[in-house]
């Protein structure tokens, strides 16, 4: 088992089963412990991808219009914000 998920998610796995009583007893087969696992660990969302550039998406709409190059936006945003804006956000943003 260690070999296919490694050592950390191994540990995490015995870890599960001892809080779940598993590890007494006699052993539960696959389908009934798949049943518990899905009952007792959080189902993962997927990650979500909202640029953070999303807020400042109308100030670079209104620079893009009065012709500003994208090296100049992101020099703009980076000193009305403090915060570096990278080069490749918005150009996506401005496709």
């Amino acid at each position: 088992m260690i070999r296919e998920i490694g050592p950390q998610r191994a540990a995490v796995a015995v870890e599960w089963a001892k809080g779940e009583g598993l590890l007494a007893g006699d052993p539960l087969d696959a389908a009934q412990l798949q049943v518990r696992l899905n009952a007792t660990l959080p189902q993962r969302q997927p990650p979500q991808q909202v640029s953070s550039l999303t807020v400042l998406r109308e100030r670079v709409k209104a620079m893009r219009a009065r012709s500003m190059e994208i090296a100049a936006i992101r020099l703009r945003l980076r000193e009305e914000t403090g915060e570096t804006v990278s080069y490749a956000a918005l150009r996506r943003l401005v496709r």
